[in-house]
């Protein structure tokens, strides 16, 4: 990364201070644009180029930092292949790399259920079924 001179800093908020004289918020960003701007045309780049080139550092950066191990779940335990001494407590992600069923509560599977068969069912039911249906919930209280 280039670093532009002092004197050029200088310049540049002036500059935008005149321009905007009424709005420090908007100052800061013009100033922050020029830098690059100007960091840009040190290194030969256009403003696109010198911002992909300053964000792909970055995340190359944090890619670095990241670490995979493989290891064993087992019954609510989590056994790495490999011993680690971290010192504090870090965030972790873990993506299981088999395909497994987790189990959970019965969902009814609508492609099963069928409304000619209901009402088959229900043919010879010559009650109200949503009476029916509220005294089976009170009951259940």
């Amino acid at each position: 990364m280039h670093k532009i001179s002092q004197e050029d800093l200088e310049k540049i908020e002036k500059l935008v201070k005149e321009e905007f004289p009424e709005d420090p918020a908007l100052q800061q960003v013009h100033i922050a644009r020029k830098i690059i701007a100007k960091e840009a045309e040190l290194a030969g780049l256009t403003y696109i180029q010198y911002i992909k080139s300053v964000s792909g550092k970055s995340k190359q950066k944090e890619m670095k930092k990241m670490l995979s191990i493989e290891g064993i779940y087992d019954n609510g335990q989590l056994i790495l292949n490999e011993s680690l001494e971290i010192k504090r407590p870090v965030k972790v992600i873990v993506t299981f790399l088999e395909e497994i069923e987790i189990a959970g509560k019965k969902k009814i599977d609508l492609n099963k259920f069928s409304f000619s068969k209901s009402m088959e069912i229900l043919k010879d039911y010559n009650e109200s079924l949503c009476d029916a249906i509220i005294e089976e919930r009170r009951s259940a209280l």
